[in-house]
Formats: C-alpha cells, sequence, structure tokens
C-alpha cells in the first residue's frame, strides 16, 4: 500500500465546515464513494474509487482559518499522488462569493 499526503492551511479564511464541503464536493464530483460524509460530523470526509481510498481530515484554527490534510492511499503510488493532488488543488481553490458562501471551481 502507498500513501501520498499533503497538508495546507487556507489562507482566505474559509471556514471548517465549507471547507470540508468542498473537500466532499470535490471527492463527489471525481466519482468517488463517500463512505465518511460530512454528515458524520467527525471532520473528515472519506471516499473511494477504484483502488484509491482518500481522506481530507480538516481542524479550525484559533484565527478562522482551517488546517487541513488530505491522504490518498492506493497499491499504485501514482494513482495515490494524482488523487492527492487533485482533491487538495480543489480545495485549495474554492473562492468565497458571499460570507457563508463557497463556490468550488469544479462545480461551475
Amino acid at each position: 500500500m502507498n500513501a501520498q499526503w499533503g497538508t495546507f492551511t487556507q489562507q482566505h479564511g474559509l471556514a471548517f465546515n465549507e471547507t470540508l464541503n468542498a473537500a466532499q464536493g470535490s471527492l463527489q464530483q471525481h466519482g468517488y464513494q463517500i463512505f465518511n460524509s460530512v454528515a458524520a460530523n467527525e471532520g473528515m470526509v472519506m471516499g473511494r474509487l477504484g483502488d484509491v481510498i482518500v481522506q481530507v481530515t480538516c481542524r479550525s484554527l484559533n484565527d478562522g482559518r482551517t488546517y487541513v490534510i488530505v491522504s490518498a492511499f492506493s497499491e499504485n503510488a501514482a494513482l495515490a499522488e494524482q488523487a492527492r493532488n487533485t482533491i487538495r488543488q480543489d480545495i485549495q481553490n474554492v473562492a468565497i462569493i458571499d460570507p457563508g458562501t463557497a463556490l468550488n471551481p469544479a462545480n461551475k
């Protein structure tokens, strides 16, 4: 099993719940079957697509930003890396339109 992970902090102040929703939206947009959704209220979302499992875990920071860990697992290291990069980039590209509202460019 190969694992790829990366961390980042949402610099534009995307709220915790909006970050998790963006993660789940990205997974769904790319065809992942969600087996731990934001509805579980555990601070993470997980999905599977073929032989790849992606987990996105979030933590609220005191300054209103969100710390994010995107992990991908697969027997194929290249697929895990690609999945991690794609989902991470989608989350980072989410834009705030109005306070409390986020738009994911992948869902346009």
